[in-house]
Order: structure tokens, then C-alpha cells, then sequence
């Protein structure tokens, strides 16, 4: 248990990545753009079968291109 940080070797961390990267029962935290956390939110639930209960996220108010 604990907390698990990881650095992506690409620029943009993955769904793919995260998934990966995270025990079973394990809780993932997104901050971000909305589109960005979204968007991650969004691939975790539906291609990963992450139960949204799983996810913690916030935004990052007015940074919408990232």
C-alpha cells in the first residue's frame, strides 16, 4: 500500500499507463484541464473497467488546452 507517484516515459500520460501502473484496489487522483481529466476519466471506466468510485479528479480553472 502507500502512495505510488510515476513519471510516463512519454510527455503525455495514458489511461493505458495508469491502469498499468495501479494495484487492483488502488485510487487514482487526475488533476488537470477538464478535457485532459476528463478525457482520462472517461478511457479508466470504459477501456480499463475502473469503477468510478475508483477515480478522484479536479480541474485546473481556465487551462482548457491542455
Amino acid at each position: 500500500s502507500g502512495l505510488q507517484v510515476f513519471s510516463p516515459e512519454s510527455r503525455r500520460l495514458s489511461a493505458e499507463t495508469i491502469a498499468k501502473h495501479t494495484p487492483e484496489e488502488g485510487l487514482i487522483y487526475i488533476s488537470g484541464s477538464e478535457r485532459f481529466v476528463e478525457s482520462l476519466r472517461h478511457e479508466l471506466e470504459n477501456d480499463y473497467n475502473v469503477p468510478h468510485e475508483r477515480i478522484i479528479f479536479d480541474f485546473f480553472d481556465g487551462y482548457h488546452d491542455l
